[in-house]
């Protein structure tokens, strides 16, 4: 049945794992909510022409090419979506941005906070609508985490405790993919993201500005070991992350362990059975 809504086309860059799971969404929302535009999956991109044509066949696109660079220069395409390896985002945001495309893209938007801010601040600029894949945020035990440590139920909230393991790279005869790369700054930047992101939306917290160079924009080497200072507007005075990709056998299900002055108390966090992953939070 046609549409008398206005049609927002996307064009998505990568047809692994994260645009297939990125197409599903797209699919499911026009189903489930009354969407303001019709989704119209217009070019998919890949790394060769080939793999992107059965992309296209496969995840329902009009269009496909081997250079997501036609996407940026495709004057029909509202959207880019960028499902592509990490250390990638950038450059395909910022030619994105510059093109006055709005622009989905995949967490960590760069691996170092240099690069993420320059790429956050050229949106700005531009005034194009951004979003980044931070998908336990929607989930709903978040929300209510959220409003028991923000309503004071727990108490005042001390520190912060970020753990996200996933248990798919544990096979040691599993292939080399670019999450093994530390120039996409490997577990910590893939994983470490979403428990940062889980941070800033449960307790308010941010880190400090500081120039380039310094603690906060360390790479991948240094930062997982430091503690970055906040602003006091922060519920929590101080935080910390871990996250690993070969942790055999983790549980389908996810929980955060509060501690503050009135002792602890457990808060679901998130449920992913299809990737095996635990998400857990301590506030200490």
């Amino acid at each position: 049945m046609a549409s008398d809504k206005p049609q927002l086309k996307i064009g998505l860059i990568g047809t692994g794992f994260m645009g297939k799971t990125h197409v599903f969404g797209f699919a499911a929302a026009q189903h489930v909510f009354d969407l303001p535009y019709e989704l119209v999956l217009h070019t998919v991109a890949d790394r060769t022409a080939g793999l992107a044509a059965q992309g296209a066949r496969t995840l329902g696109f009009a269009r496909s090419s081997g250079d997501w660079r036609s996407l940026i220069e495709d004057t029909d395409i509202d959207v880019i979506d960028i499902t592509a390896p990490n250390a990638l985002h950038k450059e395909m945001a910022l030619a994105a941005i510059a093109s006055g495309k709005h622009v989905y893209c995949e967490k960590p938007l760069a691996p170092s906070a240099s690069d993420a801010r320059e790429m956050a601040d050229a949106a700005e600029a531009a005034g194009v609508a951004t979003q980044v894949g931070f998908n336990y945020l929607c989930n709903p035990m978040i929300a209510l985490a959220r409003d028991l440590i923000r309503s004071g139920e727990i108490g005042e909230i001390r520190s912060y405790r970020g753990i996200h393991a996933e248990d798919y790279m544990a096979d040691a005869q599993s292939p080399f993919t670019f999450r093994h790369d530390p120039v996409g700054c490997v577990a910590l930047s893939d994983l470490g993201s979403h428990a940062l992101a889980t941070a800033e939306f449960l307790t308010a917290l941010r880190a400090a500005s500081k120039p380039a160079g310094s603690r906060l924009d360390a790479r991948c080497s240094t930062i997982s070991r430091s503690m970055a200072p906040r602003e006091r507007s922060s519920l929590a005075k101080s935080a910390s992350t871990s996250c690993i990709f070969t942790a055999p056998q983790m549980p389908p299900a996810g929980a955060a362990s509060a501690v503050s002055k009135r002792g602890r108390s457990m808060i679901p966090m998130a449920s992913s059975a299809s990737r095996r992953a635990i998400s857990s939070v301590s506030m200490i």
